[in-house]
């Protein structure tokens, strides 16, 4: 798709059902989907690039510099409120903070918060996989979805394939912004389901998803629907659990291996991450890790078993940071 910029002008439309005017090519969020894909489309209906047309309508405010998915500061919430019939509530559903309370606790608006994959910044450049992908969701609606920056996102449940987090032919991170780079009087040549570096197509060749790879996803959709699991658990603070849990096992220690070691005897070879924190990996790195923590954590007998037959202290589990007290309490009673 190219097309040229008609004007430097965003023209408004008068809308009386809202008594306002609105910023004439408006088009609505779709279903989860997220501030910056959403932003990204909105300029291309009114035939702008993203930068001209934040320039033009956000007084400057810089988008891709920043990893602008965690949270709307109070002057974008009413830049968007005035100009479009959204709401502050629908506004703040487009953002990262939406799941404080039930993916996290409470946002780092500062750094890395556990459970949302970092994108790993560099200027507008993003070096790390943090943005997943359906390739068949991508395919049927070319958006990108908040729950495709959660951590605990293996799956799509709608199409039963895995997800994927970068791109399949050059291996880059998915960073659709960059799309617009070129021609500075042309906005998108290529839509939003093809890579930014090699421009391959992104849907291709999707792979189907294990049962059960596929039950976790339901699990993990459900707690973080209803912010509760089945044992009546705050979602963050299983969440919170299941990183740590996976973390653990996710690397070799002299000193903090031992559940790791463990597991290892218990359920055969476990992938090791090397080299880096577990929160910077790669979707296929963690997938067989997070299987085997959810596991444990949905059967805690089993757990507990674990914990007295290879004698795990309590202080690896709550080593840097104590663990909610409904695991902390259990874990007491174990040894």
């Amino acid at each position: 798709m190219v097309s040229k910029y008609p004007s430097n002008i965003v023209k408004m439309v008068f809308v009386p059902e809202l008594n306002k005017n609105i910023w004439g090519g408006y088009i609505p969020p779709k279903k989860d989907e997220i501030f910056s894909s959403w932003f990204l489309r909105l300029a291309q209906a009114h035939l702008l690039k993203s930068h001209s047309f934040s320039k033009l309508t956000l007084e400057g405010y810089s988008l891709w510099n920043r990893d602008n998915d965690i949270y709307p500061n109070d002057f974008l919430i009413k830049v968007i409120e005035i100009n479009t019939p959204l709401s502050p509530v629908q506004i703040n559903n487009l953002f990262l903070i939406n799941y404080e309370g039930f993916l996290f606790e409470r946002i780092n608006k500062q750094g890395f918060t556990i459970g949302l994959i970092p994108l790993k910044m560099y200027h507008r450049k993003r070096t790390g996989k943090g943005i997943m992908y359906c390739p068949c969701c991508l395919k049927n609606n070319h958006y990108y979805k908040k729950q495709w920056r959660v951590f605990y996102s293996i799956a799509c449940l709608e199409c039963g394939v895995l997800l994927r987090d970068d791109c399949t032919e050059c291996e880059n991170p998915i960073t659709y912004h960059r799309l617009e780079q070129g021609n500075k009087n042309e906005i998108l040549n290529f839509p939003l389901n093809y890579c930014a570096y090699c421009h391959s197509d992104l849907c291709k060749n999707p792979i189907r998803a294990s049962k059960t790879i596929l039950q976790f996803q339901k699990k993990i959709n459900t707690y973080l629907q209803n912010g509760f699991t089945e044992n009546l658990v705050y979602s963050h603070q299983f969440f919170e659990m299941l990183y740590k849990v996976s973390a653990l096992i996710s690397r070799e220690h002299d000193t903090w291996g031992r559940l790791r070691k463990a597991c290892c005897i218990e359920f055969g070879n476990i992938p090791t991450i090397i080299d880096k924190p577990f929160y910077l990996s790669t979707l296929k790195e963690r997938i067989d890790i997070l299987l085997l923590s959810f596991k444990l954590l949905e059967n805690l007998t089993l757990f507990e078993n674990i914990v007295r037959k290879h004698n795990i202290r309590l202080s690896e589990l709550t080593k840097d940071k104590t663990i909610p007290f409904y695991y902390l309490n259990r874990f007491k009673l174990a040894k």
